[in-house]
């Protein structure tokens, strides 16, 4: 095995090897890229609370619009906001069905519903609710909130809707 010699830089004796240390510059400036795009990510919101932390699916002006974490924790409180507009015919009826896809809700745990549902059913592939109305809250946009803990980590898809009414979906990611 041969030794390679020891390069002379003017009167010095320098044992370097400039391949290995331009790779190493050039892992340097990759880390510090990534640790970049990660802290941008952080204040963004895609670890928690940002503005790509929260989202929302349907329209202002549609009769169902759901508000949700699109980022999470496991096991850590979180908050699923229905709000709908109930029609005439609801309204007259004093009631208004919303639900919840069966494969979401059995990945959560709901501790709380606000307003508290009159009744809770539950199916084969979908919870459900009824929540009171007033006669008066036909249009008006009606806030339903479920205070939920993720069980599982991963990406969830899920929908949700009103009883013979709009169905909106939408994706969360739950950190470990």
């Amino acid at each position: 095995m041969a030794l390679r010699p020891i390069q002379l830089v003017g009167s010095l004796q320098i044992d370097e090897h400039m391949g290995y240390q331009r790779l190493a510059w050039r892992l340097q400036r990759v880390g510090w890229a990534v640790m970049g795009l990660l802290l941008a990510a952080a204040i963004a919101g895609a670890f928690g609370s940002g503005p790509l932390g929260h989202a929302s699916t349907g329209a202002e002006t549609s009769a169902l619009r759901v508000e949700y974490a699109r980022f999470g924790r496991l096991q850590a409180p979180q908050e699923l906001v229905l709000n709908v507009k109930p029609t005439p015919e609801q309204a007259k009826a004093g009631k208004v069905t919303l639900w919840v896809s069966r494969p979401y809700a059995d990945q959560l745990q709901i501790e709380t519903i606000v307003p508290t549902p009159d009744v809770s059913r539950g199916g084969p592939d979908r919870i459900e609710f009824d929540v009171s109305l007033t006669p008066d809250s036909a249009g008006r946009s009606i806030a339903v909130t479920l205070y939920v803990q993720h069980q599982y980590p991963g990406m969830h898809t899920t929908r949700a809707g009103v009883a013979d009414g709009p169905t909106v979906e939408w994706w969360e990611f739950v950190y470990p």
